[in-house]
């Protein structure tokens, strides 16, 4: 089937040189499949619903407009195609084809072979060539070498069949009967050339004249000839006659009425069983041929047949119950005129490579020699199989992790890691069938008395908890029972070692709650004391206090207090070392202490760096100073500081960074004059100078 493409504006423009001249050499490099079904345009430049792109491919220029493509995929891919593009090495699409139905289908155990000659109108397509030619079976002409059907006898004949092969066999039979017809004519020609024409007699050869049905039925005439067709004739009406022989010979007396006992008889012999038996069923006829076709052209009902070999039909076409039809596209077909299930029409036979499973039917095999196919159900996780019972149970009967689900009858949960309860909605956990006053317990692996928790509801948001403790409980503390640490609690006791007495705790072994102490004052200050008894005024060892001062200000501030001297147990407490930190910065015993950041600083060739005291030191360097002479006078220039003294500058210490006087020369330099902002350089020398580099130090605040 040729299939006519169209030509894009892209690919024609890859086919024909710029200057219009010919025609540049393509290469088809690549097939696209797509499932778009639609009427292709001109302007294309890619597939609609493109679904991949093969290059098992191969093609043929066959004629001048049309190319021989066959495509093979072999993937587990299973597809519906409904365009076809072709690319070149290029990427370009060169040709596309698309129509309303499928061009073709493929089954995931199916290989896709797509053989087609393709029609590219006004164009010469010589100079395409495909990338693969593995495979490429093109049909044959006078150019192309390629894939012929061979012509049949009739065919060969008739000789007016052009695209079909000759075989010797039929040729010879052919050349056989030319050959016959030729010698006939040519021994009529000679016979009519030679003038003499004697009658034939019984003992010469000569002229005769054939007798006609009724003269060879009377059996009278001893000069006239019997032809085959009239002795069948009339041997015919003979057995049909009232009193006729029933034998299947006549003697040769019987034969003197019908002309010349040998030539009827001969004429009986050419004729073979025709001659004496009727035609039809059960007669025993034994012919060469049936409506011209050998034996082997028909299926046989007694024996097996190798092979069944259907013509191309669609399926719609064939209205006959019971006919079977083989569409090359979709498959074998059976119509039926009134199946046991549906209406009239032609029925798919289900072949693995024209099957199309649903969401949870594989089908596999069923291709090649051995192959047998086999439907299976897919199952598992992620199959999409939906049961209508799972394990002889409905949905209803399980818990459901994404609906509201009630569980009826105990949780038992077998396994090391016990139950885990994760809940991450905003709603928190949630436990119904709270009553006020009910009672509900959280049981260990004994059961009923092996108690962990028991939970009593005494109002909304009201809960009383208890462990259980030795066979008894022991209710939780939480903020509103555990009276002993409430703000402003007379001096009492919570379990070993741990005293309240108002805003103060204590940690101890002894009444007088030594060592440990943690105060709250009430305004928002807290702090902890080691090594002091509860009121800061009798060391117990080395004291130290940390404090926090807060008050919702600016002034905001910790301390760390520490009496550093040697105390006995008894001595008073005097705190001589203090560390503070506020939003100022940190002071040791009322001093800043300085860091890096409290330092601002640039450090260039010429920079500075403040300090937290508020000196200032800066440097510079000034290069490229000439002058001197021989009378002792000074050269001066004003050099500005980077930055400027806030008060004053206090000192200046100038340095040569080279020396650029000659021989022994002398030289001085100074700095005077000095300024928040600048400074005078002075530079005396014998001798004249150039290039010179001055360094300088400054020191203010």
């Amino acid at each position: 089937m040729a299939i006519v493409f169209t030509i894009t504006d892209a690919g024609r423009a890859a086919l024909v040189d710029p200057d219009n001249n010919g025609t540049n050499a393509v290469v088809i490099a690549e097939v696209g499949l797509g499932s778009g079904r639609y009427a292709p345009t001109k302007d294309q430049t890619e597939l609609e619903a493109p679904i991949k792109r093969v290059d098992t491919i191969a093609g043929q220029a066959v004629s001048d407009d049309t190319l021989h493509v066959t495509v093979q995929d072999e993937t587990a891919d299973a597809y519906q195609v409904g365009e076809i593009g072709l690319f070149t090495d290029a990427g370009v699409l060169f040709a596309v084809y698309s129509q309303s139905d499928w061009i073709i289908e493929k089954a995931a155990p199916a290989t896709l072979l797509l053989a087609t000659d393709l029609v590219v109108e006004s164009l010469d397509v010589s100079s395409i060539t495909f990338g693969d030619a593995a495979f490429l079976n093109p049909p044959a002409s006078t150019t192309v070498k390629g894939v012929l059907e061979l012509a049949t006898q009739e065919e060969v004949d008739a000789g007016t069949d052009r695209l079909r092969a000759v075989v010797p066999r039929t040729l010879k039979a052919f050349i056989d009967r030319v050959l016959a017809a030729y010698a006939t004519v040519k021994q009529l020609t000679d016979h009519a050339a030679s003038r003499d024409h004697p009658a034939a007699n019984t003992n010469n050869q000569g002229m005769v004249e054939l007798a006609t049905y009724q003269e060879t039925k009377d059996g009278a005439d001893n000069t006239r000839a019997v032809t085959p067709a009239a002795n069948k004739a009339a041997l015919d009406q003979h057995r049909q006659e009232t009193g006729a022989h029933a034998g299947d010979r006549i003697s040769l007396g019987a034969l003197a009425k019908l002309g010349n006992p040998k030539t009827v008889q001969a004429a009986l012999a050419t004729l073979g069983t025709a001659a004496v038996r009727d035609e039809g069923s059960g007669k025993g006829l034994d012919a060469d041929k049936l409506d011209g076709l050998e034996s082997e052209k028909f299926m046989r009902s007694d024996v097996a047949n190798a092979v069944l070999l259907l013509g191309n039909r669609e399926a719609g076409d064939v209205k006959e119950d019971g006919a079977v039809i083989f569409d090359h596209s979709h498959g074998i077909f059976v119509y039926m005129d009134s199946p046991p299930i549906g209406t009239e029409g032609p029925y798919a036979v289900m072949t693995a490579a024209t099957t199309q499973a649903g969401n949870n039917i594989e089908i596999t095999g069923g291709k090649g020699k051995d192959s047998i196919p086999t439907i299976s159900v897919k199952q598992g996780s992620g199959s999409g199989l939906d049961a209508d019972k799972l394990d002889g149970l409905q949905a209803s009967q399980f818990i459901r992790s994404d609906a509201k689900s009630q569980l009826k009858g105990e949780l038992q949960v077998d396994s090391d890691q016990g139950l885990i309860i994760v809940y991450r909605s905003a709603g928190g956990l949630r436990l119904s069938g709270f009553a006020n006053g009910e009672t509900h317990f959280i049981h260990g692996p004994e059961g009923n008395g092996d108690d962990i928790f028991r939970i009593t509801r005494r109002g909304k948001r009201s809960y009383e908890i208890s462990v259980g403790n030795g066979g008894g409980f022991s209710e939780l503390w939480h903020a509103n029972n555990l009276n002993p640490i409430k703000v402003g609690a007379a001096n009492q006791t919570v379990g070993d070692g741990f005293h309240v007495n108002g805003n103060k705790f204590y940690f101890g072994t002894d009444g007088n709650k030594e060592h440990n102490l943690f105060d709250n004052d009430g305004a928002g200050n807290a702090g902890l004391q080691f090594g002091m008894d509860k009121d800061k005024s009798t060391a117990v060892g080395g004291a130290v206090e940390f404090q926090a001062d807060i008050d919702n200000s600016d002034n905001s501030a910790w301390r760390i207090s520490l009496d550093s001297r040697k105390r006995n147990k008894g001595d008073s407490i005097n705190f001589d070392q203090e560390l503070l930190g506020s939003r100022s910065g940190l002071q040791w015993n009322g001093n800043n202490i300085w860091h890096e950041g409290d330092a601002a600083r640039s450090r260039g060739t010429s920079g500075y760096v403040k300090n937290p005291d508020g000196t200032i030191i800066q440097w510079g360097e000034v290069n490229n100073r000439s002058g001197g002479n021989s009378g002792g006078a000074y050269d001066t220039w004003k050099i500005g500081f980077p930055i400027t003294f806030p008060n004053a500058c206090r000192q200046v210490i100038p340095s040569f960074g080279n020396l650029q006087f000659g021989g022994s020369s002398r030289a001085m330099l100074c700095a005077e004059q000095l300024e928040n902002n600048r400074f005078q350089l002075a530079i005396g020398a014998e001798q004249p100078y150039s290039g010179q580099t001055v360094r300088y130090i400054a020191v203010g605040y």
